[in-house]
C-alpha cells in the first residue's frame, strides 16, 4: 500500500514537472510575439527610481559602479535593452522629510546624477522633447527627467522654471505629503499642512505655469479633490506616472473610475505601476495576471488610448512574479496579447499613447508662447519656517535716500570745464589738485586753491591737447564698449519689487542707479549681473534663492530687446552694437550649499563666475569680513573641499572670483587654479586699507596668474571713510594697480546697486566715460584703456574657456564634505535604507528554471 502511494506521488510530481516545463517553454516561445512588437515599437516607461538608489547605495558616485551590469538594483543598461526599453523617465524622488529644508539642493543633485549618468554611457541619450524621443537611435535609450513631489520647488515658480531649463519634463504635484498648495492621497505618512486646500491659489498658478512651460502635470499621489481640480483647470493633457485602478485595488494612490472619466475627457494617460501594494493591495502572491487586470479595467472604463506603463522599478519593494526587473516587460505585453489586446492597442501602451500626451503638452506650450512669465508667489506667511530666510527690504528711509540720490542731477565738472593741461596732468600732485576735488571738497589751504585756478587759466589760454579728452574717451568707448564685472540690480529688484518685472520699466527706472538708458549712455556693452544671496540664507534656503535670482536675470534679459543673454567669449564678441550682453555671476559660495552638483547646475543655467565667499565664511572658505557673521569661525583659508570647488570651476569653465575672500583664501585659490581668476569688485589695499581690498603681494600673484582685478566704485573701499570721494580717487587705485600688476591686470566692476555711495561724478552707470577721461588724462594709452574696458576681461574669459577645453576628458568631481560635518536642523539626514534582498518578489526566470530542474532530479533519484 505504501509502495503504491509512493508510486502515485512520483507520477503526480512528474506530471507537475512536465506541466511546469511546458508552461515555461510556452511562455518563452509566446513572448516572441511580444518581442517582435517591442522591437518595432520600443517601450516608453514613465517612472524609474534608480537615481534614488544611486544616492542611497553609492552617494551618487557613478565612478564606483558599472551601470551596464549593476546587480544591486533591478535596473541596469543590459536589462533595459533586454526589456526593449526605448525611453525611460528617470524619477527624482525627494523625500518628504526634505520639505521646508533642503529639497531644492537635493533636487539639483539628483538632476546632476541623471545628467552624468547619461553622459557616461553611450547607450543613454538625454532628451527633452517628444521629437527627441522619436529621433533617438534604436541603439540608444532616450532618457528624460521627471520630478516626484511638488515640495521640490519649495513653493517657487522661479524654481519650477529653472528645473524646466535643466531638463525636467514632468512634476508630480505631491508625493506622500501635502504641500502648502496641494493635497496628497497619503494622509497618514506626514503631517505637513494638514489644513491645506485641495488646490490652493498658488497651486492653481503652478498648474498654469506648467502648462505655459510645457511640463507634464503628474497627478500620482494627489488626493481625489486635487486631481479633479487639476483636470478641470489644465489646458494640457495630464498623466498619472505610476498608479493603478482603484476599482481593482482600493489603495489610496490608485485612480477611481470618476477620475478616470475626467482623465479621458482631458485626453490624458494613466501609466500603470507594477508595485505589489498598488496592484493587489498587499496579497502575498502577485502575478503578471494581476497587473493585466488593471490594464483590462482601465481599457474597459476609458479605452486603450489612455494607458501606458510606469513600472516604478527601484522604487517599489516587491514585484509581481515574472516582472522582477526591467528585462521582463515582454512578459506583460505577451499577457495582454493573450487576453485579446490588438497589436495597435499594444503599440499605444508601449509608446504612442504617451507620445500623444507629450505632444499635446508641447502644443499647449507653443500656443501660449506670447504669454508672460507667471510672477505670482505663495503667501509668505503660509510658508514661513525656521529654514526660510525672511527677506526684509531696505528701510523706507534708505529707499527714499536712494531715490533722491539717483533722481537729482549731480554736477559734472569734467563735462562743464575745459580740458585740463596735459603737462599738469603728468605732475605727481595733480590728483589732489584736480578741479573736481576743488568743487566737491576743496582742500582748504590757499596755495592749492590758487594752483587750481592757475590750471583753469592755462586751459583757458589753450595749452591743452587738440582733441578734447572727453571726445577721445567717448570714441574709445564706442569702439570698445565696457564689460562691467559686477552690478547688484537683481537684488534691488527683489527688495523693491519682489522680482515682479511687470511692475517696472527697466528702460527708465529711477529708483536705482541702473537702467537701460543709463547703461547705453555709459557705453556698457556687457554687464555681469550679480546673483547675490544674503549670508543669512546660509544653512537655510540659499539654493532656492539663487535659482530665483538666476531666473529674474534671465527674465530681465528676455523681456527687453536691448539685452541679450550670453555665456561665452564668442557671444560677447558677436553682440550687436545696439544690445547689451547679459552675463550671470554668483556672489557668495554659500549659494552652492557645499554641493559640487549644485555648482554644475548653476553653470548649466548660465552662471559664469562665482565669488568663493561673501561677508561670511563657508565650511570650505574664509571671508575677509571677520565681524559680520559667525558662520564657521574656525575655517582658515581654503580647505581641501574648497580646493575641489576651484578645480571643478576650472573644469567647468566658470571664472573664480576672489572678491570678499580672505588673503589666505585668495592666496590658496591663486595657487590651486589652473585658470586666471578675477576680483570682480575690489580695489587696492595700499591706497585704502579696507579688508575687501587686495594687497600688493596678491596683486603680484594675480599678475603671474594672468588674472584681473575689476575696480569697485564703492566709496567705502576707495577712500576708507573720507566724506568726499572723487573720480581722481578711483583713478589713484587704477594707477597703483597698474604700477604693481601692470595694465593688463585691471578691469571695472562698478558695484552699482550693491555699494551704498559712489564717488562724485560716478553716481550711476551713465558716468563711466568720466573715469575713462581721467585715465586718459593720466597718460594711460588707448591700448591700456581698451584693456580696462573689455580686452583684459575677454582675455581672462578666453583662457578660462581654454582650461575647460583642455580638461574635457576629466570627469565630474564626486568629492563631498562628510555629511556628518554639515548636519544642522535645515538639512535632511539622508539615512540609507536597511539592506534587503535585491527583489523582495518571486525568483526570476533563471531561478525558476533551476528550481524545476532540481525538483526533477530529486524526483528521478528518489
Amino acid at each position: 500500500m505504501l509502495v503504491n502511494s509512493k508510486s502515485v506521488l512520483l507520477k503526480s510530481l512528474l506530471r507537475l514537472l512536465v506541466l511546469l516545463l511546458d508552461v515555461l517553454q510556452s511562455c518563452r516561445s509566446d513572448n516572441e510575439r511580444a518581442i517582435e512588437l517591442m522591437t518595432e515599437t520600443r517601450l516608453i516607461d514613465s517612472h524609474n527610481d534608480l537615481p534614488l538608489k544611486l544616492r542611497w547605495l553609492y552617494n551618487n558616485r557613478l565612478s564606483t559602479i558599472d551601470l551596464r551590469t549593476l546587480d544591486t538594483t533591478v535596473t541596469n543598461i543590459n536589462k533595459l535593452q533586454e526589456g526593449h526599453v526605448g525611453a525611460q523617465f528617470w524619477t527624482l524622488y525627494i523625500l518628504c522629510g526634505a520639505q521646508n529644508k533642503d529639497a531644492v539642493r537635493l533636487t539639483l543633485e539628483q538632476i546632476d546624477v541623471v545628467k552624468r549618468m547619461c553622459k557616461s554611457y553611450d547607450e543613454l541619450e538625454l532628451v527633452t522633447s517628444a521629437q527627441g524621443i522619436t529621433d533617438t537611435d534604436s541603439s540608444k535609450i532616450a532618457s528624460l527627467i521627471g520630478l516626484e513631489g511638488g515640495h521640490a520647488i519649495d513653493s517657487s515658480l522661479a524654481t519650477l522654471r529653472m528645473y524646466y531649463a535643466l531638463g525636467v519634463r514632468y512634476l508630480t504635484l505631491t508625493a506622500f505629503c501635502n504641500t502648502p498648495w496641494a493635497q496628497t492621497a497619503s494622509h497618514k505618512d506626514h503631517t505637513f499642512y494638514l489644513d491645506g486646500e485641495a488646490l490652493g491659489a498658488f497651486g492653481t498658478e503652478v498648474v498654469k505655469e506648467m502648462n505655459r512651460l510645457g511640463m507634464i502635470i503628474d497627478l500620482t499621489h494627489s488626493s481625489h479633490a486635487t486631481a479633479m481640480a487639476v483636470l478641470e483647470l489644465s489646458k494640457a493633457p495630464v498623466m498619472f506616472s505610476h498608479a493603478g485602478a482603484q476599482a481593482i485595488c482600493d489603495e489610496s494612490r490608485n485612480v477611481p473610475d470618476d477620475v478616470l472619466q475626467r482623465l479621458k475627457e482631458n485626453k490624458g494617460i494613466l501609466m500603470v505601476s507594477f508595485d505589489k501594494k498598488s496592484i493587489a493591495c498587499g496579497d502575498n502572491q502577485v502575478t503578471i495576471s494581476a497587473v493585466a487586470d488593471h490594464f483590462d479595467h482601465i481599457k474597459t472604463t476609458i479605452g486603450a488610448k489612455h494607458i501606458g506603463i510606469g513600472a516604478e522599478y527601484d522604487g517599489m519593494n516587491e514585484h509581481p512574479v515574472g516582472l522582477e526587473d526591467v528585462s521582463k516587460y515582454p512578459a506583460l505585453i505577451q499577457s495582454l496579447l493573450d487576453r485579446g489586446w490588438s497589436d495597435e492597442e499594444v503599440r499605444g501602451i508601449l509608446r504612442e499613447n504617451f507620445l500623444r500626451v507629450f505632444q499635446g503638452v508641447e502644443q499647449v506650450r507653443d500656443a501660449q508662447a506670447s504669454e508672460p512669465v507667471n510672477e505670482e508667489e505663495v503667501n509668505l506667511e503660509l510658508v514661513a519656517n525656521d529654514c526660510r530666510l525672511e527677506l526684509k527690504p531696505p528701510s523706507a528711509a534708505r529707499v527714499h535716500s536712494l531715490s533722491q540720490a539717483v533722481t537729482e542731477s549731480p554736477m559734472e565738472p569734467l563735462q562743464a570745464l575745459s580740458v585740463w593741461s596735459s603737462f599738469l596732468a603728468k605732475m605727481p600732485f595733480y590728483g589732489c589738485l584736480h578741479p573736481v576735488n576743488f568743487f566737491v571738497g576743496p582742500k582748504r589751504d590757499l596755495p592749492k586753491i590758487l594752483l587750481c585756478f592757475l590750471t583753469l587759466l592755462v586751459d583757458h589760454l589753450g595749452y591743452g591737447s587738440d582733441v578734447p579728452l572727453s571726445d577721445q574717451a567717448l570714441e574709445l568707448m564706442t569702439s570698445s564698449r565696457l564689460i562691467d564685472g559686477h552690478n547688484d540690480l537683481p537684488l534691488k529688484l527683489r527688495w523693491l519689487y519682489h522680482n515682479k518685472l511687470s511692475t517696472v520699466d527697466l528702460r527708465t527706472l529711477d529708483t536705482t542707479n541702473t537702467n537701460i538708458e543709463k547703461l547705453t549712455t555709459g557705453h556698457v556693452g556687457a554687464q555681469f549681473w550679480s546673483v547675490y544671496i544674503l549670508c543669512g540664507a546660509q544653512n537655510k534656503d540659499a539654493v532656492r534663492l539663487t535659482l530665483e535670482q538666476i531666473d529674474v536675470v534671465k527674465q530681465m534679459c528676455k523681456s527687453y530687446e536691448e539685452f541679450e543673454m550670453v555665456t561665452t567669449t564668442q557671444d560677447l564678441e558677436n553682440i550687436p552694437d545696439n544690445k547689451i550682453a547679459c552675463l550671470i555671476g554668483i556672489e557668495g559660495g554659500h549659494a552652492i550649499d557645499n554641493s559640487l552638483a549644485a555648482l554644475r547646475m548653476y553653470y548649466e543655467l548660465g552662471v559664469r563666475y562665482m565669488g568663493l565667499t561673501h561677508t561670511c565664511n563657508t565650511p570650505w572658505a574664509e571671508s575677509s569680513s571677520k565681524k559680520v557673521h559667525k558662520f564657521f569661525p574656525k575655517v582658515k583659508g581654503l580647505t581641501a573641499f574648497g580646493k575641489e570647488v576651484v578645480k571643478e570651476m576650472n573644469r567647468l569653465g566658470m571664472i573664480v572670483d576672489l572678491s570678499h575672500t580672505s588673503d589666505a583664501t585668495a592666496r590658496s585659490a591663486l595657487i590651486t587654479s589652473k585658470a586666471p581668476v578675477i576680483f570682480s569688485h575690489s580695489s587696492a589695499f595700499s591706497v585704502c586699507n579696507h579688508s575687501r581690498n587686495v594687497p600688493d603681494e596678491l596683486l603680484r600673484r594675480l599678475k603671474r596668474n594672468k588674472g584681473i582685478i575689476m575696480v569697485s566704485f564703492s566709496t567705502t573701499m576707495l577712500a576708507c571713510g573720507d566724506e568726499t570721494v572723487s573720480i581722481s580717487t578711483v583713478a589713484d587705485h587704477f594707477d597703483h594697480i597698474k604700477r604693481i600688476a601692470g595694465p593688463r591686470s585691471i578691469g571695472i566692476g562698478g558695484d552699482y546697486e550693491g555699494a551704498k555711495t559712489f564717488p562724485e561724478g560716478l553716481e550711476d552707470v551713465s558716468k563711466y566715460p568720466a573715469l575713462i577721461e581721467e585715465l586718459l588724462r593720466r597718460d594711460w594709452t588707448e591700448s591700456e584703456v581698451r584693456g580696462v574696458l573689455r580686452d583684459n576681461l575677454l582675455r581672462v574669459f578666453r583662457e578660462v574657456e581654454q582650461v575647460r577645453q583642455d580638461s574635457s576628458s576629466e570627469t565630474e568631481s564626486e568629492k563631498e564634505i562628510p555629511p556628518e560635518n554639515l548636519m544642522h536642523s535645515c538639512r535632511l539626514d539622508l539615512k540609507k535604507p536597511v539592506q534587503t534582498t535585491r527583489s523582495n518578489g518571486a525568483p526570476s526566470w533563471g531561478q525558476l528554471n533551476s528550481l524545476v530542474v532540481t525538483l526533477g532530479v530529486f524526483v528521478v533519484f528518489h
